[in-house]
């Protein structure tokens, strides 16, 4: 079975691959007319660094979650599972690399179980992170946006936090009812100590915060587009965009979707050509980051999780 398993992987990441190639090369033709010097090069060399840094992040988180679990996954360890199944979000339906994650833990003895809760949590944490840049930039800037953006995005943000509040209430009134969700909920409540989901949410909010920086370095040496007092305008609404692209299913990593708020949120401030060439120059360095990621992952052999180890981490966890 498992000899089996490796090789879908490795179709998988084929696939993942050709798409991925695929949808660089249609991106790359979208470029509009851009400053060619030293500067932009060095912007996004930048931009393609810090897409590569923000999975070192998503390894780390996955990390947390998953020891608060009872897993004691590495770090190397995580960022192997992280790095290796990231690929399959270039393929339709924006799934793939959730499974992979699931196959990969699998691989190195993390029960399906617990990948499962440790992703659903990544994803909560995630949104919410990304969420709270959005509004707070709402807040901080409305006059930067237009009042039929703001006002959709400020419903969509708060109906997505009513929703998660609604799952988190229904699995404890279920609890009280049901002994099966009263033991899951027991055995699953190591993932979100609240240790644990303060130190995901900080880390997802750096980088989102950081995203910010980074594309006022693009538009100002792409485009001569002077925004710097304005970055987290840009954190705000690249935030905004990036969770939406994560959350919608169908759309390969988000491709489309993210664009498109791109332009709702900034044409108005940047005009269109500039938002235009911010949102392809910033989806290409996400590929390259991504590829990056893929490869350094693609080196690592860290070995299996031993489950005397993990039984015994699992136990200590459970009596603090």
């Amino acid at each position: 079975m498992n000899r089996y398993l490796h090789w879908l992987g490795r179709i998988c990441a084929l696939l993942a691959l050709i798409f991925f190639c695929k949808e660089f090369w249609e991106s790359f033709k979208e470029i509009p007319g851009f400053n060619l010097d030293l500067g932009s090069v060095l912007a996004f060399a930048l931009s393609v660094v810090y897409s590569a840094i923000t999975f070192a992040g998503t390894a780390l988180v996955a990390m947390i979650l998953l020891r608060g679990g009872g897993i004691p996954i590495t770090f190397p360890q995580s960022y192997e599972i992280i790095g290796r199944s990231q690929i399959g979000k270039y393929l339709p339906g924006n799934i793939f690399h959730h499974v992979g994650q699931v196959a990969l833990g699998s691989q190195k003895g993390i029960p399906a179980e617990k990948s499962v809760v440790s992703i659903w949590g990544h994803t909560a944490v995630i949104v919410i992170a990304g969420s709270s840049v959005a509004y707070i930039g709402f807040l901080l800037d409305a006059s930067g946006w237009s009042s039929s953006v703001a006002l959709a995005t400020r419903a969509a943000l708060t109906g997505g936090v009513t929703k998660f509040l609604i799952v988190v209430v229904a699995c404890l009134v279920l609890s009280l009812f049901f002994k099966k969700t009263r033991a899951w909920i027991g055995r699953s409540q190591g993932f979100f100590s609240p240790r644990s989901l303060l130190l995901s949410y900080s880390i997802y909010l750096l980088i989102f915060l950081l995203y910010g920086i980074v594309c006022a370095f693009i538009l100002s040496f792409f485009w001569s587009v002077d925004l710097y007092q304005s970055w987290y305008f840009l954190a705000s609404g690249y935030a905004l965009a990036w969770v939406l692209g994560f959350v919608v299913p169908g759309a390969p990593s988000g491709i489309g979707i993210r664009e498109s708020v791109l332009l709702l949120v900034f044409s108005p401030v940047l005009g269109q050509g500039n938002t235009l060439g911010l949102a392809v120059i910033m989806r290409i360095s996400a590929a390259l980051g991504d590829l990056l990621t893929f490869m350094i992952a693609s080196r690592l052999h860290t070995g299996s999780i031993d489950s005397s180890d993990a039984q015994e981490h699992s136990e200590d966890f459970a009596g603090t």
